[in-house]
């Protein structure tokens, strides 16, 4: 045991100082290791022999044995040379050394969100003595702006925080890829003496990685958690809630980080508590829409993404609006619309799309398929080849909408006129863009009748 530790730490200081072993060092040393090996298989067979002839066993014999055996499989799985050894005491020192550096990260920090949250504990004790001594309006405003500021410190450092234990997971990720690689290495060369020494850091490194993932976890969870609590309104806490849960237990093939992750960059990209209000308010539905990364999808009929919700809401110069709000009513009126309380596909359109078109470039999805339907299907595309036809499926929204804006209250825009925007849009090598075509489109109103009628001829 003494000259195990021994070499150990003799080969400790060698990798400190960053050097190669001499040969003498490496002959000895490996000579020791082998001599060690020896012993202990000695020493076990020894055991073995001794209670498998003794008469009776004692407590103090089993529990020989078992320490032997241990010292045996220990001896076996671990290097037999000294460039072998060295090697894992530099992997295992500069896995120690980054351990340390995250761990240093982390608790740093613990100490300033602990500290940040006493500083606003604090201002928010000055703002309620400040109302009921009724200071002035620039006094409360004053302090008011400091808590926001406040609170925004805190959520900086929480997500920072986050990022830490996300990147010691994505580390060992890595690391243990990398030791998967050697592993298949070591089992192609039949190396079984680096085969085993691999096995033990592929379950070192799982262990770590699993406490990693769940640190990770943890903390996102109370960034969502805190998030919610922080909401005064107890039917916006729970319409954020619902969100958020429900998010988490339809993430398909995402892992729960990454869709947790998905969650957090949605609610900092907007003043939630406002958002979610509105949801609350309105009796309104709201997830990610499918196939989308944080784009939101309201009442099955509106997808936006959260950073475009501000200027729903907010003036320029800071007042508020009420936008969303009529949004978030006229799609959840026709959502909801039924014979004792009718809602007609017609109105609504002609509702939404004067709402939307104040000062936004969105389209609903009742605006999307009736344009798909009545404008392309059965109008502008007839005339088109079924392979041309191909370059208007499954349009996305911003496509749609840019579609709608070129071609809409326009008459000059006939199944001729799409023919030949098509044809340009084939020969400039762009058809694979809808949003292409469309510019396509604009370039054609610059020909007359005639003129288009001869492009088709060329």
């Amino acid at each position: 045991m003494i000259l195990t530790r021994g070499t150990a730490r003799y080969l400790r200081n060698v990798a400190m100082e960053g050097r190669a072993l001499t040969y003498i060092e490496s002959y000895t040393i490996t000579a020791v290791l082998r001599g060690m090996a020896v012993s202990q298989i000695a020493n076990f067979l020894s055991m073995g022999f001794r209670l498998a002839t003794k008469d009776e066993l004692t407590w103090l014999d089993i529990i020989n044995f078992s320490v032997a055996t241990q010292n045996l499989y220990s001896c076996l799985v671990s290097p037999k040379t000294a460039e072998s050894m060295l090697a894992k005491i530099k992997r295992d020192m500069a896995d120690a050394a980054r351990e340390n550096e995250i761990n240093t990260k982390k608790k740093l920090y613990q100490d300033a969100e602990k500290e940040a949250k006493t500083t606003l504990k604090n201002l928010e004790k000055e703002l309620t003595r400040q109302k009921e001594a009724n200071a002035s309006e620039s006094e409360i405003k004053n302090t008011e702006s400091r808590i926001a500021e406040q609170k925004q410190n805190i959520e900086r450092l929480q997500l920072d925080f986050v990022k830490t234990n996300r990147l010691e997971m994505i580390q060992y990720e890595e690391h243990l890829k990398s030791c998967r690689e050697q592993i298949k290495q070591a089992e192609a060369e039949g190396n079984r003496e680096k085969l085993a020494e691999l096995k033990k850091d592929e379950a070192l490194y799982l262990k770590k990685m699993k406490k990693s993932t769940e640190a990770t976890e943890k903390q996102q969870q109370k960034f969502l958690d805190d998030k919610g609590e922080a909401m005064k309104d107890k039917d916006t806490k729970k319409a954020y809630s619902d969100f958020v849960k429900n998010t988490q237990n339809c993430r398909g093939e995402n892992t729960q980080i990454d869709q947790n992750d998905r969650i957090i960059r949605a609610v900092i990209s907007m003043d939630a508590e406002q958002v979610f209000k509105l949801v609350a308010e309105t009796k309104s539905t709201v997830r990610f829409a499918t196939g989308e990364d944080i784009i939101l999808h309201f009442n099955e009929e509106i997808r936006v993404h959260p950073s475009a919700l501000k200027q729903m809401h907010v003036n320029p110069d800071g007042t508020r609006k009420d936008n969303l709000r009529e949004v978030l009513e006229c799609t959840q009126k026709f959502k909801n619309s039924s014979d004792t309380s009718p809602y007609s596909e017609e109105k609504y359109l002609k509702d939404i799309k004067k709402l939307l078109s104040k000062d936004y470039r969105m389209i609903s999805d009742t605006e999307i398929k009736a344009f798909v339907k009545n404008k392309l299907e059965n109008s502008l595309l007839k005339s088109l080849t079924t392979e041309q036809q191909g370059y208007f499926k499954d349009l996305k929204p911003e496509e749609v909408y840019r579609l709608r804006t070129v071609i809409s209250d326009d008459k000059t825009v006939n199944e001729k006129f799409m023919q030949a925007a098509v044809k340009l849009a084939e020969k400039r090598g762009v058809t694979d863009n809808p949003r292409e075509i469309a510019n396509c489109i604009e370039i054609m109103k610059m020909y007359t009748d005639e003129q288009v009628s001869t492009y088709l001829r060329v």
